[in-house]
């Protein structure tokens, strides 16, 4: 270790204990379904990975000597075992680092942190970022998500939960061709039929008004079945026939319609049916005549317009489109919250500018951007949720819902033609930059990089889970669960599909291992990957979805690697990869500080040279 680093640092550390400077612990606990066995959730995540050939656990040691490494690149990672929402970060001038080494050879890494010297200083993140954020690809716009208003959502699960499992049960499994004709709706309402339909109409999203809408186009699965409604707010229908800007036509919004209508039923083989009637104040519903949608039955509607009326303003929403599920499946009546603008049926929202590749763009071809066509699944993952979960009274963490929508992009990704705008592409090239700003499973909206990185982080968390762990059956069989939501669901699904049974924890340290084990040494190996095909693919309704490869490590790059001792706070359930260096010696010693955060794990690994 560089002579002067390794003083320095040792300085600190003394400093730091003459200073008395030490995190309260952090403590998680979880409530788990009856099914499950109690003693595989305890309060600290369950039973830890054992030791193997490749990665040590350094436990509450401050030394460690490792043999037969001669000429293998070694690296560190600090992990955060607290859980995101009762624990604790742990504070950067907490966290353990290398003192000193023997029979190492140390680089320079990638990442220092913009503004730090020798390691403990406080982080910007803004600095940090700034030379990742140079080098990373965004869109035309910023994408970002769509807020609920948390109380309304509170007051509507709680709704949902105080009626008995086996009343929902019966209430909601249901057969709508009973119920619904959609050909008579198609009786009533032709293309070019105007209606009123509640938008938002404010930057908040907190505001909304009666509009006038014209249907624009029906989309047919198999050009027989009508599956969808296209709506185009009429200040959003264009004057001219162009496509630009805020404004779309008719053509737009028939290429939405077919696309949509062709993979409709395909996605719900995977993700399970949303649900076809709505709820009265007191939570009430039935496949009945009294429940039943009575002006667009059973048929999706899609409305396009400009989410939030912002573009061409400073403060842009920057909302591709939207689902809200508390306030469209209700009935409207005497309520003082959005639920008095129900639109009263299956609706999602798409905004017009991201349908043209973004504010003032022209679109000559009058067809829907693939982010646009991405994000229609993406919400349509939503509403099937809000009836395989949210009405059965189970509360989907953010992340969870997030990482569900965004592996049915990815798994529909070829099918679709998106491209650029898959989450293979957009999605893991924001985690390689800013994996560090937010937990594994941990959903952050307190500034755009930390939503952007939770974002991140719940997709590849979800890809390498669904790549190992059985693909599309996978992903269905955590979709289509009615009892559980988050990693409870994830382990089960585990169970379900390969017999095993894991802990909380060592899924998170699994994940964190196919985050450093690079190609082809990880699959060599049989070590966790991104990188290999995955097994479970769903033949359905003419289309096939699969789950590729995806090559973390593509052009030798991969998640940031931060220089030892330099380090920005570690997220609960978060992780930060540090280097160390290639071993010169068979035999190498390296000596750690003292253990300050009890809820923080120091994993050390061990592979060949790159």
């Amino acid at each position: 270790m560089n002579k002067i680093l390794r003083e320095s640092l040792s300085y600190i550390f003394a400093a730091t204990l003459a200073i008395g400077f030490i995190l309260p612990l952090a403590f998680t606990s979880c409530t788990v379904a009856a099914e499950a066995d109690e003693d595989e959730y305890n309060t600290n995540d369950g039973a830890d990975l054992e030791d193997s050939e490749f990665c040590k656990n350094l436990g509450n040691r401050t030394s460690i000597t490792l043999t037969g490494v001669l000429g293998k690149k070694l690296l560190y990672a600090n992990y955060n075992n607290a859980h995101p929402y009762n624990g604790s970060p742990i504070h950067y001038n907490s966290t353990r680092f290398i003192t000193s080494t023997s029979g190492i050879e140390e680089e320079v890494p990638i990442l220092t942190f913009a503004g730090q010297s020798s390691g403990r200083r406080a982080l910007s993140p803004a600095q940090a970022m700034q030379s990742a954020m140079q080098q990373e690809q965004r869109p035309a716009m910023l994408v970002k998500p769509f807020k609920e208003p948390q109380e309304l959502r509170k007051t509507v699960l709680s709704g949902f939960s105080k009626r008995g499992r086996a009343e929902r049960s019966a209430a909601y499994m249901h057969d709508n061709k009973t119920i619904y004709n959609n050909t008579n709706v198609l009786n009533s309402y032709q293309v070019g039929d105007e209606r009123r339909i509640f938008v938002d109409v404010s930057n908040d999203m907190n505001s909304y008004a009666a509009k006038d809408a014209t249907l624009c186009a029906v989309g047919y699965y198999n050009q027989q079945t009508p599956v969808v409604l296209v709506w185009v707010v009429n200040e959003s229908l264009s004057p001219n026939d162009e496509c630009r800007g805020t404004t779309v036509n008719q053509a737009l919004a028939q290429d939405v319609a077919d696309k949509f209508a062709a993979h409709y039923y395909h996605e719900r083989a995977i993700f399970g049916e949303e649900y076809d009637f709505l709820f009265d104040s007191n939570y009430r519903s039935s496949p009945t005549e009294a429940y039943k949608i009575t002006d667009t039955g059973s048929l999706v509607n899609i409305v396009i317009y400009d989410i939030a009326n912002d573009h061409g303003q400073t403060n842009e929403s920057g909302v591709a489109g939207y689902f809200f599920g508390a306030k469209d499946y209700f009935k409207r009546g005497n309520f003082r919250d959005a639920r008095q603008y129900s639109n009263q049926g299956k609706y999602f929202y798409l905004d017009a500018a991201f349908c043209n590749n973004g504010n003032g763009y022209a679109n000559p071809d009058s067809k829907a951007s693939n982010l646009s066509i991405t994000t229609l699944f993406h919400e349509f993952q939503h509403m099937i949720h809000f009836g395989q979960k949210t009405i059965y009274g189970i509360d989907s963490d953010t992340w969870y819902n997030e990482m569900l929508s965004m592996l049915c992009e990815d798994l529909m990704a070829e099918q679709l033609g998106t491209g650029n705008s898959a989450p293979q592409t957009l999605r893991i090239s924001y985690f390689k930059n800013k994996y560090y700003l937010s937990g594994i499973d941990e959903f952050r909206d307190d500034d755009e990089d930390t939503n952007l990185s939770s974002y991140a982080n719940s997709y590849t968390f979800g890809a390498w889970l669904a790549r190992e762990f059985g693909g599309p059956q996978f992903v269905r069989s955590m979709s289509q669960d009615h009892s559980r939501a988050n990693m409870e669901s994830v382990l089960y699904s585990i169970y379900a599909n390969t017999g095993i049974k894991y802990s909380r924890r060592q899924i998170y340290k699994l994940f964190i291992q196919a985050c450093i084990f690079r190609s082809p040494f990880a699959e060599e190996n049989g070590l966790p990957t991104l990188n290999k095909d995955a097994e479970g693919s769903i033949s359905a309704y003419g289309y096939e979805s699969t789950m590729a490869a995806i090559n973390l490590f593509q052009n030798k790059s991969g998640p940031e690697i931060v220089a030892n001792g330099y380090s920005p706070d570690i997220r609960p359930h978060g992780f930060v990869i540090h280097s160390i260096g290639t071993a010169t010696s068979d035999t190498v010693t390296l000596n750690f500080s003292p253990r300050i955060a009890t809820n923080e794990d120091v994993m050390i690994y061990i592979q060949d040279n790159f």
